[in-house]
């Protein structure tokens, strides 16, 4: 049994942070992990007609897990196991090219609804396909302006798809 077993199971949250920092083990990493997934409960987030299930925050179990909480919302573990995170800029590419995909598919099947062609889902799909033409053009002139040095805050803050392409 690894030395984190006996702290996890004192609620001793500070020694198995430290141990979990310091572990070149990941398949004992992943294992407290998958015990802290298991142990920690889920919470039902509801507004409106959206709903999510996550675990719950620190402020919301008792004393006792209120540290194994901790380490599982800030996602130390995830990080280590899973890697970073995917930067601003990849994100927005793949949620462009999802973002695009769809609009595209909405200019090209028929309306389901009457009345003024300036309302419908086709042309609200086209205007904002525009936009994101537009955001890449203004980008792009932004860009220009700047030096290379100043360029990576304008590439992880606004919708940077186009300065992968660009630069």
């Amino acid at each position: 049994m690894t030395d984190w077993r006996d702290h996890y199971k004192d609620r001793d949250w500070a020694k198995v942070e430290e141990w979990f920092y310091h572990s070149e083990d990941k398949e004992e990493v992943a294992i407290l992990r998958d015990c802290l997934r298991q142990d920690i409960p889920r919470v039902k987030r509801r507004n409106g007609v959206e709903e999510m299930e996550e675990y719950a925050r620190p402020d919301e179990v008792t004393e006792e897990w209120r540290g194994g909480a901790e380490i599982l919302h800030l996602g130390e573990l995830d990080a280590i196991l899973d890697g970073e995170p995917d930067s601003a800029l990849q994100e927005w590419q793949k949620a462009r090219t999802s973002l695009e995909t769809k609009l595209a598919s909405y200019t090209e099947v028929n309306e389901v609804t009457e009345g003024a062609l300036e309302l419908s889902r086709r042309a609200h799909a086209e205007q904002a396909l525009q936009m994101l033409g537009d955001i890449d053009q203004i980008g792009s002139w932004m860009r220009q302006e700047l030096n290379p040095d100043e360029r990576l805050w304008l590439d992880e803050r606004d919708c940077p798809e186009f300065c992968a392409l660009a630069w």
